[in-house]
């Protein structure tokens, strides 16, 4: 049985300032993707190999995903009989028990025990799948992401790495970051106390975002360009209304994603932002999740 973690944020206004820029002077760097890229986490009950399968089967897609750039893998129909035997492709995997430290009282309690479950995939199994479905990894080097967050219940603030406040953000945001195979990092509050005062110039000003991407993602540690998300909560369709621009190698890109979980808001973003700077296309301009009833 596969469970989700819940996040607990609703009604507060987030915007999401990504700073992902690519530098002109640079060109990008071939080489294999990096080994991490080819493992996926769960959260499972106990450890029987029936709950494992089911988590390849559910991890396939979202490492093909990760490891191409291209979100449109995860819904090609020739990908099924792959999935179906999806375990077969596993190399390894580990177990952390959430409940660690606290006893084990009888065997059902074992089968219920909730676990970190983490999949390494064969690299080159994986490769070789993305050949048949013609598709191929992303092999350029991928630039270091530097995400701002200005999250609004009235007094607007930022999100930083280290204020008690950005638990809940920060961790939906690598958990995005996860899927997407990006690298993400914050600005400190102290940081962000030097550079701007409240959340709207950061959002006004280009020059600003640049500047404090700059002091938090250094070019001696990889190339350095901007994506911009607002996220609203939308109390009629009980969902995230997000709009996202991306600006990189000279070009805009805009799209907006509604009436979706927080963690979608922010997974659309990120693989959204894979997908272009992997070469493959745009996400849809418009994109909706289902009403809740």
């Amino acid at each position: 049985m596969m469970v989700t973690k819940p996040l607990s944020m609703s009604r507060v206004a987030i915007l999401a300032i990504v700073a992902v820029a690519l530098s002109p002077t640079q060109p990008s760097r071939a080489a294999e993707p990096s080994p991490h890229l080819y493992q996926s986490a769960a959260i499972v009950t106990g450890q029987e190999l029936p709950n494992r399968s089911t988590a390849a089967r559910i991890a396939l897609p979202r490492v093909l995903v990760k490891i191409s750039g291209d979100p449109s893998v995860a819904l090609d129909r020739r990908l099924k009989p792959y999935a179906n035997r999806a375990i077969d492709l596993v190399a390894g995997f580990t177990y952390r028990d959430q409940m660690a430290g606290i006893p084990v009282r009888d065997e059902q309690g074992t089968r219920d025990r909730p676990y970190d479950l983490t999949l390494r995939f064969d690299p080159a199994r994986i490769d070789d799948i993305l050949k048949t479905l013609g598709r191929k990894p992303w092999s350029a080097a991928r630039p270091r992401v530097a995400v701002f967050f200005s999250l609004d219940q009235g007094a607007p603030y930022m999100v930083s790495r280290d204020d008690i406040r950005s638990l809940g953000p920060r961790e939906a945001l690598h958990s995005a970051s996860e899927r997407a195979g990006l690298d993400v990092v914050l600005p400190s509050a102290e940081q962000l106390g030097a550079s701007l005062d409240g959340a709207k110039p950061l959002r006004e000003s280009p020059a600003k975002r640049e500047a404090l991407a700059a002091i938090i993602a250094p070019a001696t540690d990889g190339d350095h360009v901007v994506l911009t998300g607002e996220a609203v909560w939308d109390d009629n369709a009980l969902g995230w209304q997000t709009d996202w621009q991306l600006e990189a190698n000279g070009k805009i890109t805009r799209w907006r994603i509604e009436r979706v979980s927080y963690d979608d808001a922010f997974r659309n973003g990120l693989i959204g932002t894979a997908q272009i700077l992997s070469g493959h296309g745009q996400p849809p301009k418009l994109a909706r999740g289902t009403r809740p009833e």
